[in-house]
């Protein structure tokens, strides 16, 4: 069934007859929802700035990060966190060829950088309608493939 909503089948209908009114009602619901979260994306990245000398640069170098950073990385001084607050952020872009996430990593002061927010949780995910299987820290083989058909390699950072 997982497999099956994964590729977008609604399972509620199985082993009973399908209303095509309500089918369509589904298909809408699912479409508008998937719509909502590509906007939210959207508009946390745009809220963002280069990474260069802000707080999320400071995080990063306290964590021993010392290569160039790429420009699919950001910062938000004021993000939305499910608890109704905002709080500065970490952005991080991931790119598929459907569609795009917005990784957020929330941060606060720390003694001499900048360290991950203590709230729950301290990092989240707001992506459109294509499955997170789709991330990738390291490119996939790139063989004969065309360079338009060829993901772009994202850097994810650290998990901890």
């Amino acid at each position: 069934m997982a497999a099956l909503k994964a590729r977008g089948f609604d399972t509620q209908d199985f082993g009973r007859d399908v209303d095509p009114i309500l089918s369509a009602q589904r298909a809408t619901l699912r479409t508008t929802k998937d719509e909502k979260r590509a906007r939210q994306a959207r508009a946390i990245w745009d809220a963002g700035i280069a990474i260069e000398g802000s707080p999320a640069e400071s995080y990063l170098r306290g964590r021993g990060v010392t290569c160039d950073l790429p420009d699919t990385l950001r910062f938000v001084r004021e993000c939305w966190h499910s608890t109704g607050k905002r709080l500065p952020a970490m952005i991080a872009r991931i790119d598929s060829a459907q569609s795009f996430a917005v990784h957020r990593t929330y941060l606060m002061p720390g003694d001499t950088h900048y360290r991950k927010a203590q709230v729950n949780p301290a990092k989240a995910m707001t992506r459109g309608s294509w499955p997170p299987t789709n991330l990738r820290s390291a490119p996939p083989s790139t063989a004969g493939r065309p360079a338009w058909q060829r993901p772009r390699m994202v850097w994810t950072g650290t998990t901890s």
